[in-house]
């Protein structure tokens, strides 16, 4: 069964901007929302927990359940980013229970483990239902535009087949259309899996997950960030590299991290 990392699809016009900044050498904490300034700050440092990542996906849901949040009020404005975080007291996102509404306030967003979705385990099972189903696969692509294609809604990424992509908000305050197998960009991904192609339909599926990310990465997501991450790594394999990536101490190789099974 094919497993597809699902961005959160939005109608709204408003969007966090990103950036990157140093949290505490030990933090156990991978992002920051400030709403009132919709933005999302990732930490520079790597979590102090072995292979614990924020995942661009849950930010972003995150975000949308909290967008109404944002305060338009003349006297937030006014309070420059220093004060905030001087001034609010740090809350941590456990759940909901425990998001700071309070005008200005910084939430913090925890580093999580996650699991790998595609491995050298389980990829030819992937592999096969994508070949069974090339004709459909093929037919997952934008019906009129091309990538990068800006939306509103869901509606404006309308498919081949006659479904809809996701309009997703990208790293830079604006929402594009996901990327689908079957677009023109990504549509060796199904011959590579007919082929058993495993690294290279691997490589593929994760640039289709990360798409969104990739559109303006920032340093500090090849640290903290999941998708990317992953995505990072496999592009090693495909290519051979010896390129390593060092997470928390812990030196992980660019071509096996593919094949790490991270426990959720």
């Amino acid at each position: 069964m094919l497993w597809i990392l699902l961005l959160v699809s939005s109608t709204q016009s408003a969007c966090p901007t990103f950036q990157c900044t140093y949290f505490s050498d030990d933090s156990t904490d991978c992002a920051k929302f400030v709403m009132s300034k919709s933005q999302i700050f990732i930490n520079q440092y790597p979590c102090n927990t072995m292979m614990t990542f924020c995942k661009y996906s849950d930010l972003i849901s995150t975000w949308h359940e909290h967008e109404s949040e944002v305060s338009t009020s003349s006297s937030s404005s006014d309070i420059s980013l220093p004060e905030i975080y001087a001034n609010t007291t740090r809350r941590v996102l456990a759940s909901s229970s425990s998001w700071n509404s309070t005008s200005g306030a910084a939430n913090y967003i925890a580093c999580k483990q996650y699991t790998v979705p595609y491995t050298t385990q389980n990829i030819n099972e992937t592999a096969e239902e994508i070949c069974t189903n090339k004709d459909s696969y093929a037919k997952k692509k934008l019906a009129s535009g091309e990538h990068l294609k800006e939306c509103s809604s869901d509606q404006d990424c309308l498919l081949l087949d006659g479904t809809y992509g996701s309009c997703v908000c990208s790293t830079v305050g604006r929402q594009y259309c996901t990327l689908q197998l079957g677009d023109t960009i990504a549509a060796d991904a199904i011959d590579a899996a007919c082929n058993k192609e495993y690294t290279k339909l691997m490589y593929y599926l994760y640039y289709v997950d990360a798409f969104i990310v990739l559109i303006n990465s920032l340093n500090c997501f090849s640290i903290n960030i999941f998708e990317q991450i992953i995505y990072e790594a496999q592009s090693e394999a495909v290519s051979g590299s010896s390129t390593t990536y060092s997470n928390n101490g812990f030196i992980l190789d660019g071509a096996l991290i593919s094949a790490i099974i991270i426990l959720s």
